[in-house]
Formats: C-alpha cells, sequence, structure tokens
C-alpha cells in the first residue's frame, strides 16, 4: 500500500466502455473496472489507518481529502 503514498503505482482507470460490438445487450454505460475497485478499497483502508493515528489538529487539515495521498500531502506540507 506504499505506493498509494509514493505514487509508484498510478491511480488506475475509473471507468470503461464497454464495446457495442461485443455486448449481447448493445449497454454502452460506463463500468466501473475491477482494478479500481481494489485500488480504492487499499486506498480507503490507508487513508483510515492513517487519520486514525490524527490528533483532532491535525485531523482538521485533512478533513474533506478523498484520497490516501491527499492526506498525506497535506500532512507533510503542514508538518514540513
Amino acid at each position: 500500500m506504499v505506493d498509494h503514498l509514493t505514487k509508484e503505482t498510478p491511480i488506475p482507470t475509473k471507468y470503461t466502455i464497454p464495446d457495442s460490438n461485443t455486448t449481447k445487450t448493445g449497454n454502452t454505460t460506463p463500468q466501473v473496472t475491477r482494478e479500481f475497485i481494489a485500488w480504492q478499497k487499499s486506498d480507503r483502508l490507508l487513508r483510515g489507518w492513517i487519520i486514525g493515528t490524527l490528533s483532532e489538529e491535525a485531523l482538521g487539515l485533512v478533513i474533506g481529502l478523498d484520497i490516501a495521498l491527499a492526506v498525506w500531502e497535506a500532512l507533510k506540507d503542514a508538518y514540513a
């Protein structure tokens, strides 16, 4: 999970649009990719671990940030 904080692994593509020629229903509604779902699950766990260790003062810096990298960078910038 460290790769979420080091940017070694980019965030996977969130959506894919099925090819209308290969789907039986002709459905071309964007679908969330399995890779993104797995990444998001890990990222939420990591973000929760980080946030769970913060003081109330530090917690105020990260409220509303939606990914672990954003939380990590906000803390790094505030306490560097």
